[in-house]
């Protein structure tokens, strides 16, 4: 009996002890670095794509891939301290929204109700890596983000 009441107890503070380590390691991204303006490095994220999709864009026709380009060069994401947001892109169109950290990741919400959530891979003072999660049958060229902090 005495046993079983020791292994009861040891499972009881092993398992406070990972809830405890869970809840830290879920809010383990300081906002701060977060917040300010971030410059989409194209040719960093272009590296990161994969084989197969490296080479559809290489056959992609000139005009498609050259809007494909433009699509993301030159692209800046903001993040304020007051929850907002806003994606520039190249051609002056805008995106704006709220975001908010959950479990690692920076979940992006345009003010039209659209919502995304980017795994954070890296945050520093200067870098910032955003992972897309791709789901079901739609896949994102470029899975991985890299900005620089400007």
């Amino acid at each position: 009996m005495k046993y079983n009441k020791n292994r009861v107890i040891i499972l009881m503070v092993l398992l406070s002890l990972f809830a405890i380590n869970k809840g830290l390691s879920q809010n383990s991204i300081d906002p701060n670095l977060l917040t300010g303006t971030w410059m989409f490095d194209y040719d960093e994220s272009k590296t990161k794509m994969d084989a197969k999709t490296k080479e559809h864009l290489q056959t992609m026709k000139p005009e498609r891939k050259t809007k494909f380009e433009a699509s993301y060069k030159n692209r800046k994401l903001t993040f304020n301290t007051d929850g907002t947001f806003m994606q520039q892109l190249a051609n002056g169109k805008e995106v704006l929204g709220a975001w908010s950290l959950n479990n690692n990741k920076v979940v992006l919400t345009t003010t039209k109700g659209s919502s995304r959530a980017l795994k954070i891979k890296t945050l520093t003072a200067s870098l910032l890596i955003l992972k897309y999660e791709n789901k079901g049958k739609s896949k994102m060229m470029m899975s991985e983000w890299n900005f620089t902090k400007i």
